[in-house]
């Protein structure tokens, strides 16, 4: 069972504790980045090791399931369903969800025309918020009753971040 460990609270900080925590925090993540680049590193040595293998297993895997579909086709009017079990394994064919296509030379768009004007019911329309002009319109007027009417408001965090400068940390 893992045992737990109590966070110390942190009550107040000064200036030179937090340049000593920079300092720190710049340090050991110079030192992940050259961890992290000596992995990446190392598994691009071991993909190349393995590479040839891994393509030829593919491609010869690629192959033996084509010539096993064409199998699967030629045969398949002589199986009781849509599976037959081999010695190694079972084959079949699996039905796809269905989709709608349009043929070729049409867009969706003329699609939809066409669809608007025979069968309006088949017909979506999509009514949402526009959010980019309620938030543009944070600073007029209308926002207040917009705000009271609707039951919206217009936020902004703000998030703590640390910007390392890691040029000057190679000196280290």
């Amino acid at each position: 069972m893992a045992t737990r460990i109590s966070k110390k609270v942190i009550d107040s900080v000064t200036r030179d504790e937090a340049e000593e925590s920079l300092s720190i925090v710049a340090r050991n993540n110079s030192e992940l980045k050259k961890i992290e680049a000596q992995l990446e590193l190392e598994k691009q040595r071991i993909d190349e090791k393995y590479r040839d293998k891994i393509q030829q297993y593919t491609d010869n895997i690629n192959a033996q399931k084509e010539r096993i579909e064409v199998w699967a086709k030629s045969d398949y009017a002589n199986w009781e369903g849509k599976s037959m079990e081999l010695t190694h394994g079972t084959v079949g064919f699996r039905t796809t969800t269905p989709k709608l296509e349009k043929k070729k030379g049409f867009t969706w768009d003329a699609v939809t025309e066409l669809l608007q004007k025979h069968f309006p019911a088949l017909v979506r329309t999509k009514s949402e918020p526009d959010k980019e002009m309620i938030i543009s319109m944070r600073d007029e007027d209308v926002f207040t009753s917009i705000k009271e009417k609707c039951y919206l408001n217009v936020t902004q965090d703000e998030t703590f971040f640390i910007k390392l400068k890691e040029e000057e940390l190679a000196e280290y």
